[in-house]
């Protein structure tokens, strides 16, 4: 008797999509009134920051024409996904850590 899995279908990109989302870099700038500013760059997209480039998903299917709708939409998933990993990282960094014990036992 077969089971009814209720899982998302993965979506297939091809090898050099892969590797240009596996390749992409995020760096946050000063950020402004309106927010965060990350700077991405990308293989095929160039350099860019995503919070002001309205035109991505046009950008996205200008540099891989080949790719269906949900294609498109996991490529923009995944960018966001490493804007808001960086936006994580650089929140991190920036909390004060807090004193251990045992770097501050030896110190008068």
């Amino acid at each position: 008797m077969k089971t009814a899995k209720n899982t998302a279908k993965a979506v297939k990109l091809p090898r050099d999509v892969e590797d240009a989302i596996a390749g992409a870099t995020y760096m946050q700038r000063a950020a402004t009134d309106e927010g965060h500013r990350t700077l991405f760059w990308m293989v095929g997209l160039g350099h860019l920051i995503v919070q002001q480039t309205p035109n991505l998903q046009e950008r996205v299917s200008k540099a891989w024409p080949n790719l269906r709708a949900e294609q498109v939409a996991h490529v923009l998933r995944a960018i966001d996904a490493g804007v808001a990993a960086s936006i994580a990282r650089e929140r991190q960094a920036q909390q004060p850590t807090k004193a251990k014990y045992s770097t501050n036992y030896f110190i008068v």
